[in-house]
């Protein structure tokens, strides 16, 4: 286990809580993640970093605008079933930290 890992996903998991609460907007919620996860210094394990890739990879593919948006990009409720899923796979992932 690395020293940090509980804490970073405990970073993410409040950034993505309060997203699910409404206490961010779809556009500062992707802006914010985009730039925690590009800054993120390490401290992950393989089984961390793919859960947050994954949603870095949705979050980047948010287009707000339907005129603007094209086959690859997603809209906000793929965004939420993506944050939905990244936070349930990281509460998993940090039960099993604490396991180990």
């Amino acid at each position: 286990m690395f020293v940090n890992e509980r804490e970073i996903i405990s970073k993410y998991r409040t950034m993505i809580g309060r997203y699910r609460a409404g206490e961010l907007d779809a556009e500062t919620f992707t802006e914010t993640y985009l730039e925690t996860f590009k800054t993120e210094t390490g401290g992950l394990s393989e089984a961390t970093y793919r859960i947050l890739q994954t949603l870095f990879a949705e979050a980047d593919a948010y287009c707000a605008d339907p005129a603007l948006r094209d086959e690859w990009d997603i809209d906000e409720a793929e965004l939420r079933e993506a944050v939905a899923d990244a936070d349930t796979k990281l509460e998993a992932r940090a039960q099993a930290i604490g396991e180990e």
